[in-house]
């Protein structure tokens, strides 16, 4: 009885009642249901003994522990060893018999764990990554990302760390990445698009592919979801902390510019390759500061597991993710996470890096990963960018990123209104767009041959026979900077 207060009225010992069920329950050492049903029965029959009562109130569904959010710096990611193929069930099993070899069953700390998806299920229930205090005992409530494998865990020690680590897992800080903001020129309209005749995306339109039936997912800023290029079109959006935990606002909106642009170029009505396609969207660049957005690594791990999930919202995992961002240095354990979707079945299409001009081996992770669709930009004339990276492959000594480019100088893109946009879109620049582009022409092949769908190579695949050879008017190695060649869906 230790556990429990005596000195709690009735109601009050309830609801701490049944947050200890749950602690029972979902702790490292979880106890079986029976079990947890023995301690729960006993210690009701004490607390009425002792205080001559017959019976006790029904336990309140708030919670009666004091969760408090975890800063972001106190939130590390840990990945479970050899979880990539495993089923959601066994994912739960082996990250608790991880977690049990840091948090033993008498130890002064519990960690209770929860999968992603009951976190999601409601706003009532306290925050999903949180500490409390229970008497002499530290909790801390910690994420399973079942589709990767991964915990989102906060308040381990150097010392949980280490017996983490030494069971196999990989321990990381929970990092920013930074998403660098863009100086976009006025004066776009819709009719002057000319990036889709330069893809020959009219030549698809022609046998009658739209995208239709295909969800692409973006991980980025959010999305205006009233911009023209979204008018009618299905919007499935969550957003979500640096801590990890999805935001419990439902407002659907775009926390800087990037998410609408991108968006709008793989589905817009206008400028977009796919305008048919559902677009689901993971707001992960949400805090802001020396005019970038940033996103820690708990925000860009929670938004892929929900992109690649589904559920609460979302009606199934999505076709291909688009990845507009990236940086430099190994987001660490990053790679482990975008393996995992492709084994999954899922694309991830990636920005190779806007940092052509300081040379090679500049270009950004995911994309520079043999396992992720890297993507280049071209201007209107077909020539490389020179803002366009490329380098060599992650990990590997042979093959160079991108794999091939699309247009991504002078591109008509969809903005928020504001002070950048008095009519909604603006001209821009960046492999970014390029990425959108190419991630649009994959769900036209995807509607094309429905047999793609839950095959990444496959589809990496196809994506390649559709350019146009190396092309352009280059000086610096053409099949290291253009790799493929340029999109071209002529021959789609």
């Amino acid at each position: 009885m230790k556990s429990l207060a005596w000195n709690l009225s009735p109601q009050e010992f309830a609801n701490k009642l049944l947050d200890m069920k749950r602690m029972w329950r979902r702790s490292a050492g979880g106890s079986s249901k029976r079990r947890v049903a023995d301690l729960v029965r006993k210690r009701s029959a004490r607390y009425r003994r002792f205080f001559g009562y017959g019976k006790l109130p029904l336990a309140s569904r708030e919670t009666a522990i004091d969760w408090i959010e975890a800063p972001p710096e106190s939130v590390k990611v840990v990945i479970i060893p050899d979880g990539e193929t495993a089923s959601y069930s066994k994912t739960r099993k082996d990250a608790r018999r991880l977690l049990r070899k840091a948090f033993p069953k008498r130890d002064d700390a519990i960690v209770e764990l929860i999968s992603s998806r009951n976190a999601d299920a409601s706003s009532r229930k306290p925050p999903a990554v949180a500490t409390a205090q229970m008497g002499r005992r530290t909790v801390a409530r910690a994420v399973l990302l079942e589709t990767f494998g991964a915990v989102i865990c906060p308040g381990l020690t150097p010392e949980k760390e280490r017996l983490l680590r030494q069971a196999g897992a990989q321990v990381f800080d929970n990092e920013l990445l930074s998403l660098e903001r863009t100086s976009p020129s006025q004066g776009a309209k819709a009719s002057d698009i000319w990036h889709l005749g330069a893809m020959n995306v009219f030549s698809a339109r022609a046998t009658g592919l739209s995208g239709r039936g295909v969800l692409i997912g973006i991980a980025d800023t959010g999305i205006e979801p009233s911009h023209p290029e979204f008018s009618g079109k299905k919007v499935y959006f969550r957003s979500f902390t640096p801590s990890g935990r999805r935001r419990r606002d439902a407002v659907v909106r775009d926390f800087a510019d990037h998410g609408t642009k991108v968006a709008a170029l793989s589905a817009g009505r206008n400028c977009g390759v796919a305008p048919s396609a559902q677009i689901a969207v993971a707001a992960i660049f949400t805090k802001q500061g020396d005019g970038k957005m940033r996103a820690s690594s708990a925000q860009i791990l929670t938004g892929l597991n929900w992109l690649a999930r589904g559920g609460h919202g979302l009606p199934r995992p999505v076709d291909v993710i688009n990845v507009s961002w990236g940086k430099e240095a190994e987001t660490k354990g990053l790679y482990d996470v975008i393996r995992r979707h492709s084994l999954a079945g899922i694309l991830t299409i990636a920005a190779i890096g806007n940092d052509g001009v300081d040379g090679e081996n500049r270009h950004h992770c995911p994309a520079k990963f043999d396992i992720v669709l890297g993507v280049g930009a071209v201007d209107k004339n077909g020539a490389t960018c020179k803002f366009s990276s490329w380098g060599r492959v992650h990990n590997l000594q042979d093959g160079w990123k991108p794999e091939l480019v699309a247009p991504g100088e002078d591109i008509i893109c969809a903005q928020p209104r504001g002070e950048d946009s008095k009519n909604g879109y603006v001209y821009d620049n960046g492999t970014s767009l390029a990425s959108s582009l190419v991630t649009g022409s994959a769900a036209l092949l995807i509607e094309k041959f429905p047999k793609v769908r839950g095959d990444a190579q496959a589809l990496k695949e196809k994506l390649l026979k559709l350019t146009n050879g190396l092309g352009g008017r280059e000086t610096i190695r053409p099949d290291r900077r253009r790799g493929a060649g340029s999109l071209d869906l002529s021959g789609i």
